[in-house]
């Protein structure tokens, strides 16, 4: 991965916590500076503008819930214990949400 495809991702990563437990209006450019660590030029010169960010955070959580289902409903060979396990990644997910919300 290229040095800006990093520094893209840091970004997004170091974002999507804040976007959940604020949400898209309340959260600030200063939020993400100081979660990051970069510049507002750092930020826009990776992003054309917060709602690039917010797109592209809204992706990377998308393919992450995504990929965890895919897990659970793969590693079973019958649908009742797919769907059990389903249902555990589900409310891990909405327990994991909640405590990063209480971090913050």
């Amino acid at each position: 991965m290229a040095k800006a495809e990093q520094t893209r991702q840091f970004i997004i990563e170091k974002t999507a916590p804040i976007f959940n437990k604020k949400g898209y209006y309340a959260t600030s450019l200063s939020d993400i500076t100081t979660a990051t660590g970069l510049t507002k030029g750092s930020i826009y010169g990776n992003f054309k503008d917060k709602d690039d960010l917010a797109l592209q955070v809204y992706t990377y959580q998308s393919k992450k819930i995504a990929d965890g289902v895919d897990q659970q409903l793969n590693q079973h060979r019958t649908a009742l214990k797919s769907f059990s396990h389903f249902l555990i990644f589900t409310k891990k997910i909405s327990k994991t949400s909640l405590h990063q919300e209480d971090a913050h």
